[in-house]
């Protein structure tokens, strides 16, 4: 099925972009790196995770995407209804991964891909992108960032009385994925990080780390490589819930108190803390701010991502009783796509 996928992409993008344009197709993610979900229903395999694909472009990478953005994306969209799995294409441009600081993004995506246009030609001069122990604190944090996030919108679906299989399944699909990135962000965060989910369990089991993150990393990873329906009920799931947020929170506030040189005892005083993103410019700041929010963003010298952590922690950590509304939901889900 992946082979069949991976074709009528390539097929799709040849169509759609120009050749002298279209350098490169490579599938990345899980199933790039040989580590994708496989589930397992009335005997048949089908992929579970989002099957995601880079395709690169000779232009600038924001021309190329004003350009073929849109049609892009409707051929992610069609292929997703053909298929029944959600896909997804991002344009890069040739230089952009070598112009790039290390990050984790660009790490896992040379480390682990399969070709199915160009070759590795398209990833000369990457050599920095290939040393997991150049990963920032601010790689930890980002992964915990949106891990979180998805517990957050898993959140708002527990406060229903009622869930049905695909509530479940976000709910305890997005815990799942909490757990496995608690580990990670520790690996991160002491120059350990691999691209293979299984060889960085095999790292962790080396550290000194509390067991039940270790447990955690466990049952995450069994759960990527092997996902399936959950039967728990609601009450079952929202203990759930609480536990691996409690676990999230403490592992993120350790990395953070590393990152910015402070300690957090708890979420409510990293949220009272400023600035959360130091080294970005204020002027920078206000550009950003304005072409998002236009003249009112010019008055606002902060970081987005720095109101998008204060809503995270607020909602998750600090205010966990409180019910959160649907225009504060939509508020947080408008943070999170400028952020994460």
């Amino acid at each position: 099925m992946l082979d069949t996928i991976c074709e009528a992409s390539r097929k799709a993008l040849l169509l759609a972009i120009p050749e002298d344009s279209l350098k490169g197709i490579a599938l990345g993610g899980g199933y790039g790196r040989g580590e994708g979900g496989v589930f397992r229903e009335r005997g048949e395999e089908l992929p579970y995770n989002d099957v995601e694909f880079f395709v690169f472009v000779s232009r600038n990478r924001f021309l190329a995407r004003r350009k073929w953005g849109e049609t892009v994306t409707s051929i992610g969209h069609e292929l997703t209804e053909q298929f029944g799995i959600e896909i997804e294409f991002r344009i890069i441009g040739t230089n952009e991964i070598q112009q790039a600081p290390p990050s984790m993004f660009y790490y896992d995506l040379i480390m682990g891909h399969r070709w199915i246009l160009g070759g590795d030609s398209l990833l000369r001069n990457c050599e920095h992108h290939r040393d997991p122990s150049a990963l920032q604190y601010s790689e930890a944090t980002r992964l915990l960032m949106n891990r979180a996030s998805g517990l957050l919108f898993a959140r708002k679906l527990l406060e229903t009385e009622s869930l049905d299989e695909k509530d479940s399944d976000f709910i305890f699909r997005n815990i799942r994925k909490a757990q496995l990135a608690t580990g990670d962000a520790i690996l991160t965060s002491r120059g350990g990080y691999h691209w293979s989910c299984v060889v960085r369990h095999e790292r962790l089991n080396r550290l000194a780390i509390d067991t039940a993150i270790l447990r955690d990393h466990q049952v995450g990873l069994s759960f990527k490589l092997h996902p399936f329906r959950t039967s728990l009920c609601h009450e079952k799931l929202t203990d759930l819930h609480r536990s691996v947020s409690h676990r999230v929170e403490m592992t993120f506030l350790e990395i953070e108190s590393k990152r910015l040189g402070h300690e957090f005892t708890d979420s409510g005083i990293y949220i009272k803390y400023e600035p959360k993103v130091p080294t970005s410019p204020r002027l920078r700041n206000r550009m950003i701010n304005f072409r998002d929010r236009g003249l009112p963003g010019l008055l606002d010298t902060s970081h987005p991502r720095e109101s998008f952590l204060n809503f995270l922690c607020f909602g998750l950590w600090n205010a966990p009783e409180k019910t959160l509304n649907s225009n504060e939901m939509e508020r947080f889900h408008l943070l999170w796509k400028r952020c994460a």
